[in-house]
This record gives C-alpha cells, structure tokens and sequence, in this order.
C-alpha cells in the first residue's frame, strides 16, 4: 500500500493504536464493522459490534474474530462463507499524543482480500482472509477435499456443490 509518510509514522509509532474498519462478506452479504465505535465512511455505516482484527500480515492474511451469534455459527459450519466472499480492512490512525481521538478521514486500505477460513470456537468466530492477488494460487486446495490424495487428471469434469468444473492443467 502506499502511505504518505505522516500516515506511516502514525501507523508506526509506539503510542498509535489505529482503530479498523472492516467491510465482510461472511454469507453472501455485505457487512460493515468498526473496531472502536459506530462510523460512517465512504457513503457506509459501520457497526462497532465486538469485532476485533486479530492479526494482518502484510500481502499474507488478515484474521478478524467475531460474536459466535447462530446465524453467523450456521454460517460457518454450512461453508457459506465460500467462493471469494470479500474482506476489505482499513486503519485509522489516530490523532499525535492521543489514544482515543482517531482522524477518520484519513482512514487508509490495508488489507483487500477475499474469505480463506472461518472456525466457530465457543462464543467467537474466527475468520482468516488472504491477498485477492493470491487467492487464485490456491483454487485446488479450496475446491478440492483434503482428504483426497488423488486428483483427476486435465480435462476431467467435476460436479460440486452444484457446479460443473473442468479441470485444466496449470502452465
């Protein structure tokens, strides 16, 4: 991404604690969550509804944990989260000498990525997003069963989940 060099030493510095606001596709819709408190950005309003971004690693994968409500467990174990739902995360940094005064508009994208994983663990879903850039390096593992060590050969059609793939050999 590229910063201007107050955002980066804001992001950077030793008292900065950027807050995020995360735009998720979890099952099929879009929702929009703030990790410090409810915010309208770009023509959308974000929630401040126990979000919390776990981890983002540059150009590798974000993870945002959740409230485990039903609907999103349901979404979770039924795998609706599939199929290149989006996850866009943006930081706002926060004001110099200050911990809760954040400048909201110079909220910045930091992550752009589509849903990898999502794992219900007690009252909290946690969701692993990757780079949309390399998501697509990783279609076989998404698309096929771990469990199967054999994988039909190029030109093989598979049904799944509905859809018809014809398998292509990488170049």
């Amino acid at each position: 991404m590229n910063l201007t060099t107050q955002q980066f030493s804001r992001v950077t510095s030793g008292a900065t604690k950027p807050a995020y606001l995360v735009q998720l596709e979890h099952a099929g819709f879009l929702e929009y969550f703030a990790t410090i408190e409810d915010a309208y950005y770009d023509g959308n309003s974000y929630l401040a509804d126990g979000i919390e971004v776990a981890d983002i690693r540059d150009q590798v994968s974000a993870s945002i944990d959740l409230f485990a409500t039903p609907t999103r467990i349901m979404q979770s174990i039924s795998g609706s989260w599939r199929n290149g739902k989006r996850c866009q995360i943006y930081a706002i940094p926060s004001c110099p000498d200050s911990v809760s005064d954040y400048i909201l508009a110079e909220a910045f994208l930091v992550f752009d990525g589509v849903l990898d994983s999502s794992a219900w663990s007690n009252s909290r879903i946690r969701i692993t997003a990757i780079p949309k850039t390399t998501s697509s390096l990783y279609t076989p593992r998404n698309t096929f069963s771990e469990i199967s060590a054999i994988l039909p050969s190029p030109g093989a059609v598979v049904n799944w989940e509905g859809g018809t793939i014809v398998l292509q050999a990488r170049t």
